[in-house]
């Protein structure tokens, strides 16, 4: 399977936030889950058919990008941690710096169809379909986007 990214961008809140704390601590439970510490990822999966010509008009541009950016970035201003990045305080303690760096928010192509990833067992084809968020920033861990989101059209 063959993943060709056509476009990559930064979705931010549409609002500044003025108002928001400048940073929040993680809980301990936080701390726990391993990825956290690491500052590596993880990945869910989603996948949706693409609704025909015959569909009703409300959910005819379910899938357009800039429909999908425009609605995500509404949704940041309520989530707005998710469009931070992770950082230290001066304990050293982890925590989401609310800095609206941005959610990664890649569109990608392949001529591959959902029936050729078989029965959805781990194998490279299904790691081929998460965002190659790490190709976009350094490791630094400070500009990590804790969200990254791929679009796949086939």
């Amino acid at each position: 399977m063959e993943v060709k990214v056509k476009e990559r961008s930064l979705v931010k809140p549409l609002e500044n936030g003025l108002c928001r704390p400048i940073s929040i601590p993680l809980s301990n439970l936080d701390l726990l889950y391993e990825e956290v510490r690491k500052g590596s990822k993880s990945t869910g999966l989603y996948f949706y058919n693409n609704p025909n010509q015959e569909v009703p008009t409300s959910t005819h541009n379910f899938f357009d990008s800039s429909l999908l950016k425009n609605s995500l970035a509404e949704v940041l201003n309520l989530f707005y941690p998710v469009a931070g990045r992770l950082g230290h305080d001066h304990n050293h303690r982890l925590q989401i710096n609310c800095n609206d760096d941005g959610v990664l928010f890649v569109v990608a192509e392949t001529s591959s169809h959902i029936h050729e990833l078989g029965d959805f067992t781990s194998s490279s084809d299904l790691s081929k379909l998460s965002p190659p968020a790490s190709d976009y920033y350094s490791t630094e861990i400070s500009s990590i986007p804790l969200l990254a989101l791929q679009k796949i059209c086939t």
